[in-house]
């Protein structure tokens, strides 16, 4: 029984290592583009939840019909920003897309947040 204490508080303590200090408002952003629209955007607002400044080294789009912003790289302990995702969207386009985008940072976890935007085009009204 002693083992399996042990080792739970050893993965729990790997887990913790593992988390992003990034706590992101959400990691999913669905928007609705009217048909015609050449661009849709959302914004995801995150707070560095560690106890120590984070750095943003990059931010990769899955598309290059996508771009990604944030509003500055570097963050102290609680200081909150915000990421800005755009994706183009082609004319006469309908339906669903989905792309997403990687954040990495300087901290020693070593994998990226993972942030999608999920765009509907609905089909124009007939008239």
């Amino acid at each position: 029984m002693r083992r399996l204490w042990i080792l739970l508080w050893f993965l729990g303590g790997v887990a913790e290592i593992a988390a992003s200090p990034l706590a992101w408002e959400r990691q999913v952003a669905e928007v609705t583009a009217s048909p015609g629209q050449k661009e849709a955007v959302a914004e995801i607002a995150f707070r560095n939840a560690g106890s120590g400044p984070i750095t943003v080294t990059s931010v990769d789009t899955s598309c290059g019909c996508t771009t990604a912003q944030m509003d500055r790289t570097s963050y102290g302990p609680g200081e909150k920003g915000k990421i800005r995702i755009a994706m183009a969207l082609k004319t006469g386009f309908t339906g669903w897309r989905e792309e997403t985008v990687n954040v990495m940072t300087d901290q020693p976890n070593g994998s990226p947040d993972v942030l999608t935007i999920r765009v509907h085009v609905p089909a124009p009204e007939r008239k």
